[in-house]
């Protein structure tokens, strides 16, 4: 016997369910996000011109001065 307001086995089986969709779904999403945030013209096929004016280019040399 179920007391009242408490979701039955099957809700909870179905909702964990949805969950691990929506978990899934947005893992995929942030990972998409994440490749974009990384992509500037010196790993795409981007114009110089549409990189970011906030962010600076990586050094070319690895020697310290």
């Amino acid at each position: 016997m179920e007391s009242a307001g408490q979701p039955s086995y099957e809700e909870l089986v179905r909702l964990v369910a949805d969950q691990a969709a929506l978990i899934e779904r947005l893992t995929a999403r942030v990972a998409e996000l994440e490749r974009r945030l990384g992509a500037d013209s010196s790993t795409s096929s981007k114009p110089p011109s549409s990189d970011s004016p906030f962010t600076k280019a990586p050094s070319r040399s690895s020697r310290s001065s």
